[in-house]
């Protein structure tokens, strides 16, 4: 890959232009850009530094022939690479998944690349415009599947967005900000469609048994879709749940004395009383009252009224997020539990794989549920609405507002002194509150 000199200067303004691109690929891994790099990035070009170490590593690790074969191969490959982009202009670079066509047919021979995954990586070529992109990402997943991943021999490489799309870069001006943004979508719907498992972050091609597990994980979420009543019911159940939590750090308090008062969650199309000595917060959602039959609720029981108001607003558009979202989790449950106890190196990705739909899932609901509580409406009786940053911010603000209306004579008691008078008191004094400091 000799240059002539007269282009190493165009080249190393090229590389100089793009080292931040350059720099960031396989961030994280032994594989990533170093300072030693430098010094070969204008010889090695257009084959770059992080590419070439894990062309390296793929050829180290399927064939088992001499290092001098290896060193051949590798050679080899780079001269091809060379050779059939010859004509590409400055700023090009060979992708890593170039490799992949040039070792395929003796990968095959040797029974590393299986026939399930060579034809899962084929058959992307039917799948519309990015059938081209969609090939190359699902061969990039099976040669960093086949990378070690013992202790001492694992470089850290995952097939996870970022990754795939710093290896499939090839040119440097354009590539990034495109592949960044339509990899992760690409992933996604190779997801769904069962040509991928997700493994935590990472993606790996689907084998027979994960392909099992897949199909009953799928037939599992009809079924949980299809009963709506099932779905509202653990909905109701979970943003309850978050309320509660939320609440568990409500602490209002009355007067210079701060005299501590409780709160009563009520939930329902049935008022609250109001003659008990707790403050009645009384949650409706979008999914069983509309906002303006709430506002009214609160205008109707007057500035005397020491109800708060809470209305958590919804769509449908969150409801179907919302649904999906727990009858995955419940059919990822239902997967695991049906599956007991596995051993074979497949089941166990099968398993992951399904754990991570589970966790994935988990983390949808709690982001629906946090964007309803987040966007809650907080009343107090007559209609005035709270203010705070945070729903329990708005709460603590209507519930001081309610205590003062539930405790109506309270200032004429109220002294700041009242806690020293209680505590001598207990301890014996006869007239604990002739002194107060």
């Amino acid at each position: 890959m000799a240059k002539k000199p007269n282009q190493e200067k165009p080249i190393q303004l090229v590389l100089d232009q793009y080292a931040g691109e350059i720099g960031r690929h396989l961030q994280n891994t032994r594989l990533s850009m170093q300072e030693q790099d430098r010094e070969v990035l204008v010889s090695d070009y257009p084959i770059l530094p992080t590419r070439r170490k894990f062309w390296e590593k793929v050829l180290r690790t399927v064939d088992t022939t001499q290092a001098s074969s290896q060193l051949r191969t590798q050679l080899r490959i780079a001269y091809e690479a060379l050779k059939e982009n010859a004509s590409q202009n400055l700023g090009y670079v060979i992708p890593g998944d170039f490799i992949y066509d040039k070792i395929q047919t003796d990968l095959r021979n040797q029974g590393r690349l299986r026939q399930e995954f060579y034809e899962i990586i084929e058959k992307q070529l039917k799948k519309g415009a990015d059938g081209q992109l969609r090939r190359r990402i699902a061969s990039l997943i099976f040669l960093i599947g086949e990378l070690p991943r013992e202790k001492g021999a694992d470089d850290g490489v995952r097939a996870t967005p970022d990754n795939l799309a710093d290896l499939l870069v090839e040119d440097l001006e354009k590539d990034p900000a495109v592949l960044r943004e339509k990899i992760p979508g690409l992933l996604e719907a190779m997801h769904k469609e069962g040509d991928l498992m997700l493994v935590g972050n990472e993606y790996l091609l689907q084998t027979q048994e994960g392909a099992s597990w897949n199909t009953f994980f799928d037939k599992k979420l009809i079924e949980l879709k299809s009963k709506a009543q099932d779905l509202a019911a653990i909905r109701e159940e979970t943003l309850g749940n978050a309320l509660l939590e939320d609440m568990e750090n409500l602490s209002v308090t009355q007067g210079v004395s701060k005299t501590s008062r409780q709160v009563a969650i009520v939930t329902g199309d049935q008022a609250p009383q109001e003659n008990t000595d707790q403050i009645p917060i009384w949650v409706r959602n979008g999914w069983n009252a509309q906002e303006k039959d709430v506002v009214s609720s609160a205008q109707a029981a007057g500035i005397q009224s020491p109800t708060v108001f809470v209305y958590l607003p919804t769509d449908q558009r969150k409801t179907d997020s919302l649904h999906e979202a727990i009858a995955t989790r419940k059919a990822a449950q239902a997967t695991l539990e049906s599956r007991g106890h596995v051993t074979t190196s497949e089941a166990i990705s099968a398993k992951r794989s399904i754990e991570s739909r589970s966790i994935q899932a988990e983390e949808e609901i709690k982001k629906n549920i946090r964007v309803i509580l987040e966007n809650a409406k907080v009343l107090s009786g007559g209609g005035q609405e709270a203010n705070g940053v945070t729903l329990l911010d708005r709460i603590k603000e209507a519930a001081e507002t309610a205590a003062a209306r539930l405790y109506r004579r309270f200032q004429d008691a109220d002294h700041a002194g009242w806690p020293t008078a209680r505590t001598r008191a207990i301890g014996g004094e006869v007239h604990p509150h002739r002194r107060w400091a």
